[in-house]
């Protein structure tokens, strides 16, 4: 199959899925605000606008992943650009926010009773050692921001920690018991730390020197809007329904930053040329 040049047409398209991700994100903050209980951790007052939502936005990801994947990028650069002012400030506000998330659920971790059931022990173990990656996780942000130019391989070291940081918190969030595995809140931050995951690989592959620049723009795509989604969806919520910002908010805050760190490196690599 012929693939398709990545003209400014193509560049175009791409400028027209960021903004289907803003839509996504309100649509998302709707159901959660309007319909979502947290006493039972479920859409209780109807299906079909989540079931609408659900189905869009798996055909979005997938409209993405393959148009990206059908896309030549000739002309643009095998490196990846370099990193603007902004980028670097949610860098360092996205390595804050993911330190104290690290910080926080350490605390939590040390209050935790010894009484647990045999799902809440495997939780209990990932919890740990998310705990124990996040203080060299967020160091890769922190380099990247610094040092944008500079010890790829250092980087590239930080950037597979920060990945096994993100399996680890992503399977302590699988076995939480607390609530019912289909809740939608759940499951979205489930797919925002497998958006941002992608996304780390796929720039992880340009400091190897081995890019992948169709695909880079399209993990990008989707992780912007997946961290989007669970980010602001969450925060509004704790904000509006909850009046307080509660516990776990400080992984939605992460989460938005690194949207923003996403979105601005998506940017400048569209713009970087051979």
């Amino acid at each position: 199959m012929n693939k398709l040049k990545f003209s400014n047409l193509n560049k175009k398209i791409i400028y027209l899925f960021l903004v289907c991700a803003v839509i996504f994100t309100a649509f998302q903050s709707f159901l959660v605000l309007k319909y979502y209980e947290a006493d039972v951790y479920l859409y209780a007052h109807g299906t079909v606008l989540p079931t609408v939502f659900n189905v869009l936005i798996s055909l979005f990801i997938i409209v993405v992943l393959v148009y990206c994947s059908l896309c030549t990028c000739e002309g643009y650069s095998d490196k990846l650009a370099k990193c603007s002012g902004v980028s670097r400030l949610f860098g360092l506000l996205a390595s804050a926010a993911l330190l104290a998330v690290g910080i926080y659920t350490l605390i939590g971790y040390n209050q935790r009773t010894a009484q647990l059931m045999y799902m809440s022990q495997k939780q209990d173990k990932f919890i740990f050692w998310s705990c124990m990656l996040s203080f060299g996780a967020f160091i890769y942000y922190f380099i990247f921001s610094i040092l944008p130019e500079k010890l790829n391989k250092l980087k590239t070291l930080l950037g597979c920690i920060t990945v096994v940081w993100h399996i680890l918190y992503l399977l302590s969030v699988y076995f939480d018991m607390n609530s019912p595995l289909n809740d939608p809140i759940r499951l979205m931050n489930e797919f925002a730390l497998v958006g941002i995951m992608m996304y780390l690989t796929v720039e992880i592959r340009y400091l190897c020197g081995i890019p992948k620049k169709g695909f880079y723009i399209g993990a990008s795509t989707v992780a912007f809007t997946l961290l989007l989604c669970s980010s602001v969806s969450n925060i509004l919520y704790a904000l509006i329904v909850n009046g307080s910002l509660d516990t776990n908010i400080g992984i939605f805050v992460y989460q938005f930053f690194a949207a923003g760190y996403v979105l601005i490196r998506l940017l400048s690599q569209l713009k970087a040329k051979q």
